[in-house]
């Protein structure tokens, strides 16, 4: 429509380009953190590795619950901003998740 500015759809075709780059970060990522819990290998039950993935998911499930209620009163002035953050911070998380498997314990 016209009461759209003529910048959105640039907007649009780098939102779609981060979206896109992001499902794919999450498509490797997911494989390394498979591979870094054992998946795969002889030594390793799948139950151990259910847990060890519950685990990761509850605890960043509860991360952000904490996050969002400590933090969302600041939201509302600062959307675009928090909106950065939180892809800044989606991008580092899935850089550690790669990472991970070259660290193993």
């Amino acid at each position: 429509p016209r009461s759209v500015a003529s910048e959105y759809a640039v907007f649009q075709g780098l939102n779609l380009a981060q979206d896109f780059t992001s499902n794919l970060r999450g498509i490797l990522s997911t494989q390394k953190i498979l591979q870094g819990i054992g998946v795969g290998r002889a030594d390793v039950t799948a139950m151990a590795a259910t847990m060890q993935m519950y685990l990761r998911d509850a605890c960043s499930m509860l991360g952000g619950l904490l996050f969002g209620s400590l933090a969302s009163g600041k939201f509302e002035g600062n959307i675009k901003r928090w909106r950065m953050f939180a892809d800044a911070i989606n991008d580092v998380a899935m850089t550690m998740d790669m990472v991970a498997p070259l660290f193993p314990t």
